[in-house]
Parts: C-alpha cells; sequence; structure tokens
C-alpha cells in the first residue's frame, strides 16, 4: 500500500488540481496516531464505505499493522485485514480519502483518525446521494478526474 501522513496532500491518483487530503493510508514502521474514536464516528464511516462512491478498485491491500506469529498462510486472509476501496468524504474546500482498511485500523490497531476528518465523517451526506454527489462534484471530483499513477509528493511511499 501506499503511505501519506495524516492530512498530507493525497496523490495517488494522479496530479490533479482537486484537494484530496489522505487519512488513514498507514504502514508499519511509521508512526499511527492512536486514542478513542467515538461509536458514532465509527459506525458512520462504516455506513459510508458500504457501498462507496469512487472509481473502480485498483487492486488490493493486506494491513500490514497485523502480527502473525506463524505466518499469514497458516490462517488465510480475512475480509477485514484487507481492502480494495477507497471513501471520498467531502469537508470544507478539500476532500478527504481513505482507504477501505481504515475501520480495521480504528477497530484492531486504535488508530485514531484527525478531529477534522471524523467531523467531517459526521456531516458527509447519505452516500451516492444528490446532496453527497453535489458536495464532491462542487469540489471538483469526478470519476474522470481519478486515475491511478505512481504519487508525485515526496510524502508517498509505495511498498
Amino acid at each position: 500500500m501506499t503511505y501519506f501522513p495524516d492530512l498530507s496532500a493525497c496523490d495517488y491518483f494522479g496530479s490533479i488540481d482537486i484537494p484530496l487530503v489522505a487519512i488513514g493510508w498507514l504502514e508499519n514502521g511509521r508512526p499511527v496516531p492512536t486514542g478513542e474514536v467515538p461509536e458514532q464516528v465509527f459506525e458512520q464511516l462504516r455506513e459510508l464505505l458500504r457501498d462507496p462512491w469512487g472509481p473502480v478498485p485498483f487492486g488490493w491491500h493486506d494491513c500490514d499493522l497485523c502480527v502473525y506469529r506463524y505466518g499469514r498462510s497458516k490462517l488465510g486472509t480475512f475480509r477485514n485485514t484487507m481492502g480494495s476501496k477507497n471513501v471520498f468524504v467531502p469537508g470544507d474546500a478539500k476532500i478527504y480519502v481513505a482507504p477501505e482498511l481504515i475501520l480495521h485500523y480504528i477497530d484492531q490497531h486504535g488508530y485514531a483518525p484527525p478531529a477534522e476528518f471524523r467531523q467531517a465523517v459526521l456531516d458527509c451526506p447519505t452516500m451516492r446521494s444528490v446532496p453527497y454527489l453535489q458536495a464532491i462534484l462542487n469540489l471538483g471530483l469526478t470519476h474522470k478526474t481519478l486515475l491511478p499513477t505512481q504519487p508525485d509528493s515526496e510524502n508517498a511511499r509505495c511498498s
């Protein structure tokens, strides 16, 4: 997976003139902010990820924060430790983008996304609703603007 620090520019989808802000693009060996996340935020985020708007997934990634004493192959891959989608959450003059694994990171690793993202999740219109689509379109985001590329920023690192 590609690593981006929280609240940094997310250029996973290429260099575009839309303020995409990375949330929860975690990687083993990098700092993971931890703390309490209100259940209401977790449940709203889970609802947003039930059928998220966005481009067709570009592949999948496993959680590399999980530790398996005897190797992953002994247990197989479980749904909550891998992801292929992203969630786009409109905010004030920016769009937060988080990988599907954010729910696993919160639940299993104690990850705490930044407060401004948590508030944006609570304020987010229902996924795929007209208000949701208007909010992201007003910020300039469409399927056509999202194409996966090698990240341009110095913050990003593909693993």
